[in-house]
């Protein structure tokens, strides 16, 4: 692995060490949600780490990708569940001077669930679409604004499973590590003239993510 790209990785999981010690001697009272609370709402901002797997079933063929991810979402806060709409932006750029560049941008709706309604642990689902191209030319066009040549894109389903923690940082807001599995289903892959560039096609990701969460007034 790239010596940068290791060490940036080690930077992510020290982080993320730090950050779940830390909320073992955060008091568990200050994130319990109120019993006579009818909801409310939340909206969170993350910067994530993934490690993708695109698979090509027609050639048999795999490559795996390390990028990042910027994550966007927001939605309504009910006991012992938050619903709303994620957008995921994962970004892998070649050892090309920037020029080419592998996305994946997916849009979710996203469910947290809380076991216990004074606890920080909290499982994820989503469900959703997912496109999936790679590019030429991308010049910080966060959603391909700036794009000048797009070799092949896909668009299908998505879905996300995982894991998180909440850790208090102030009265309505909180700190959340997460570790998620997403898949994505483009399966046909198309180049800009229509050909088919590949058939079957999918892609598996891990991801560690640290977001920020914020709330409505007395919602927790």
């Amino acid at each position: 692995m790239n010596p940068t790209r290791t060490l940036r990785l080690r930077s992510i999981v020290n982080s993320l060490t730090l950050v779940v010690a830390v909320s073992f001697v955060s008091p568990v009272q200050v994130h319990a949600q109120s019993e006579d609370s009818t909801g409310g709402g939340w909206a969170e901002l993350a910067l994530a780490y993934g490690s993708l797997h695109a698979f090509s079933g027609a050639s048999g063929g795999g490559r795996h990708m390390d990028g990042y991810s910027f994550v966007f979402g927001g939605g309504i806060t009910r006991p012992h569940l938050h619903a709303g709409v994620v957008l995921d932006v994962w970004q892998h750029k070649f050892p090309d001077g920037g020029e080419t560049e592998t996305a994946n941008v997916a849009v979710t709706a996203s469910a947290l669930y809380y076991p216990s309604r004074r606890g920080r642990l909290f499982l994820v689902g989503g469900l959703g679409l997912s496109d999936y191209r790679k590019l030429k030319g991308l010049h910080g066009g966060l959603l391909f604004e700036s794009v000048d040549t797009t070799y092949f894109k896909g668009f299908g389903l998505t879905g996300t499973i995982g894991i998180g923690w909440d850790v208090h940082i102030g009265s309505t807001s909180f700190i959340s590590p997460r570790v998620l599995y997403l898949y994505g289903a483009p399966r046909t892959l198309h180049s800009p003239n229509g050909a088919r560039v590949a058939t079957g096609s999918t892609q598996r990701m891990l991801q560690v993510s640290v977001a920020i969460v914020g709330y409505t007034p007395n919602v927790r």
